[in-house]
């Protein structure tokens, strides 16, 4: 396996919690940063993968206050085009 180092900046707070998080789940900072970015770009292209509608869906059909079948209740219809 090809590794390589990669050198970041970070603050005191950043690099104190990236330690004691390590300290707390037996495992190095290194191991921490690693699967940290496995997990965020995991995340991120499942993200990518959806498509609008998937995005959307939950939301559709969906109305507050009023009917449900707005698009063939006569009361609404009654004044349409008018």
């Amino acid at each position: 396996m090809n590794n390589e180092t990669l050198p970041i900046r970070i603050s005191k707070a950043e690099l104190e919690e990236l330690r004691a998080r390590a300290r707390a789940e037996g495992i190095s900072r290194g191991n921490l940063v690693r699967r940290s970015l496995k997990a965020y770009c995991a995340t991120s292209q499942e993200a990518e993968a959806k498509t609008c509608y998937e995005v959307i869906k939950r939301f559709l059909g969906r109305s507050r206050g009023r009917s449900k079948n707005i698009s063939s209740n006569p009361n609404y219809l009654a004044a349409y085009g008018r």
